[in-house]
């Protein structure tokens, strides 16, 4: 999530780490896309995404903990939030099972997207202009790695080739065996580089 001057890193539900940002944000036409960006790699992701959603707002700590949901309840549906999401791809065809109502330890299959990067599987998932102007946002998804990996994009409207490069990136890093780490980065509009936790 990113606040006015904080970026912040939630998994399952909990603050994992956090980093102080300037409060301008850069405007862009760049086209969201999930399990890819627009790097001459694509930076592909290799795995699972379901129940990906952007909000125009921070989130509260008593919201995520909604959407993440509990063992006995399942995951929560973005939809259901007072202040409903901007964008929202719940992926996969759901048709097995409602996935709404499983825990987030076992999403069934039907209710997710699965992406292979060696086919080049990624979405355009449309502009992503609604971000331009705001001085906070909220990405919210459950993913699975097939493999831990570095680089391997969730969603972004980055783009390497042209400034001004883009909104923000959520990505894998630091792979190593089975277990990685997440980076979000921003673009601030008065920075050359970017901000990420």
């Amino acid at each position: 999530m990113v606040l006015l001057n904080l970026l912040r890193l939630y998994l399952n539900a909990t603050s994992v780490d956090n980093t102080a940002v300037g409060s301008s944000r850069n405007e862009t036409s760049n086209n969201l896309r999930i399990a890819g960006d627009y790097s001459s790699s694509k930076r592909l992701f290799d795995g699972s995404i379901s129940q990906l959603s952007v909000f125009d707002y921070a989130l509260s700590a008593t919201q995520i903990s909604t959407l993440y949901g509990s063992s006995t309840l399942g995951a929560g549906n973005p939809m259901a939030l007072k202040r409903q999401p901007v964008g929202y791809w719940p992926l996969g065809d759901n048709s097995a099972s409602n996935p709404l109502t499983q825990p987030n330890e076992a999403v069934e299959d039907a209710s997710v997207f699965d992406f292979d990067s060696s086919s080049s599987q990624f979405i355009d998932a449309g502009s992503a202009s609604y971000l331009n102007g705001l001085s906070e946002f909220t990405l919210s998804c459950w993913f699975k790695l097939d493999t831990a990996a570095n680089n391997n994009t969730i969603i972004s409207d980055w783009n390497y080739n042209s400034d001004p490069f883009g909104h923000f990136g959520l990505e894998t890093k630091n792979a190593s065996g089975s277990t990685f780490g997440l980076r979000l980065f921003i673009k601030q509009a008065s920075d050359a580089g970017s901000n990420n936790v």
